[in-house]
Order: C-alpha cells, then sequence, then structure tokens
C-alpha cells in the first residue's frame, strides 16, 4: 500500500552564485541545465581598466625597486665620507663639525634607503590588491553541480556581493 502525499523535491546542496566586484557582463560560458564542475568559468566580468591598473601598478614596483637601489648607493656613498671624515677627524684634518655633518648625511641617506624599501612594500601591495580584483573578473562555480538557473546575459551589469542578484544558481541534486 502507499500514501499520497504532494509536495517538492529540493536539492539538499545548493551555491546561489552573485559577483564580488561591479561590471560589465562580457562573456557568459554556461546555460542551464548543463553539468559544472568545482571551478569551471560560468562568466566572466570586462576588468580592462583594472588590467591597465596593474601594469601601472607593476611598473610603479619596478620604480620603487629602482629607488631603493639609488638609495642603497646613496647610503654607502655617505657611509664611506663619514669614515674618511673620521680618519681626516683622528689626524687632525678634519674638525668635529665636519665629522658630524658626514654623520647626518649617513644617518639621512640610510634613513632614505629604508624609506625607499618601505615604498617597495606599498607598491607591491597595491599591486597583489589589483590582481586579486583583476582575478574576481571570472565567476567561478562554487561547487559540483548543474546550472539550475542563469539569470545573466553579455552585456549586463553584474553589481557587487552586498546588493547584487544571484547571476547563478549551481545545485547538486544527488541527494534531494
Amino acid at each position: 500500500e502507499g500514501v499520497d502525499v504532494v509536495g517538492s523535491l529540493a536539492p539538499k546542496y545548493e551555491a546561489e552564485v552573485k559577483s564580488q566586484i561591479p561590471g560589465l557582463i562580457i562573456n557568459v560560458y554556461v546555460t542551464e541545465w548543463v553539468r559544472v564542475s568545482k571551478n569551471d568559468p560560468l562568466a566572466r566580468i570586462d576588468l580592462s581598466e583594472t588590467g591597465a591598473l596593474v601594469n601601472k601598478a607593476g611598473a610603479s614596483v619596478e620604480s620603487a625597486k629602482a629607488g631603493y637601489l639609488q638609495a642603497q648607493v646613496a647610503a654607502r656613498r655617505a657611509e664611506r665620507e663619514k669614515a674618511r671624515m673620521q680618519k681626516l677627524r683622528e689626524f687632525g684634518l678634519a674638525t668635529q663639525q665636519n665629522y658630524d655633518d658626514a654623520d647626518s648625511e649617513a644617518a639621512a641617506a640610510n634613513a632614505g634607503a629604508e624609506a625607499a624599501r618601505a615604498q617597495i612594500s606599498v607598491s607591491e601591495g597595491e599591486l597583489r590588491s589589483l590582481q586579486a580584483r583583476l582575478s574576481k573578473g571570472m565567476i567561478l562555480s562554487p561547487m559540483d553541480g548543474i546550472v539550475s538557473l542563469r539569470d545573466v546575459n553579455v552585456g549586463d551589469l553584474a553589481s557587487d556581493t552586498g546588493a547584487a542578484k544571484t547571476l547563478f544558481k549551481i545545485v547538486d541534486n544527488g541527494i534531494l
């Protein structure tokens, strides 16, 4: 015998996929009811502007590295001048003022080298941040499953996660 019931089947696991960043959708790679694997591309957002910023940040890192090398050379030169003044002072050929000036110049040059090294870290951090943003331009499947909803087309404007509409819904209908 059996019991007739009316109901709906729902998947145990499902994911609503939204965009992490705003932008114009330039490619959609899947349609509804196709099987996808985890990390398969679903759509791509145009981030050509961010790509240009990544290139600019990369150049900024290289420029900061060159500035650091120049600052190191200046610091070594100032240290040599300080050592020379120390020897001249020992022989009475330089005044304490000359030595103090060389010492101050060496300290300033070393501080400049440290500032240049810090600028490298700042530039590299900005580059990593932009690269992370660039990687978010590809919308990937968060799980294995089937695309049960595709609510995006080429030319649509995706908004960021906070106010974003669901672009795709991925379901795993292995367990209902």
